[in-house]
């Protein structure tokens, strides 16, 4: 993800919390391009594993585990699992 990217991503979280949209509302819109296929899920984990990297990696692993919702956790371990 491009710093650029991120800023935009960044800006459009802060648009839709000023414009009153709640934690349900913001992971929709989040999830959406997603959902719809206009993003890659494959990217995104890929994204995501760079983001956890950079952010959690002096954290013990079992700390880490505690502060996502069940389903990351296992979803990563789903992928990460021979």
């Amino acid at each position: 993800m491009t710093g650029t990217t991120v800023h935009e991503a960044e800006n459009d979280v802060l648009r839709w919390k000023a414009n009153g949209l709640n934690q349900a509302q913001l992971s929709a819109k989040i999830y959406e391009p997603l959902y719809s296929g206009r993003a890659s899920k494959v990217t995104t984990a890929h994204f995501l594993c760079k983001l956890l990297d950079e952010n959690f990696s002096l954290l013990d692993p079992q700390e880490n585990r505690s502060l996502f919702p069940q389903y990351i956790v296992e979803a990563i371990d789903y992928v990460t699992t021979p």
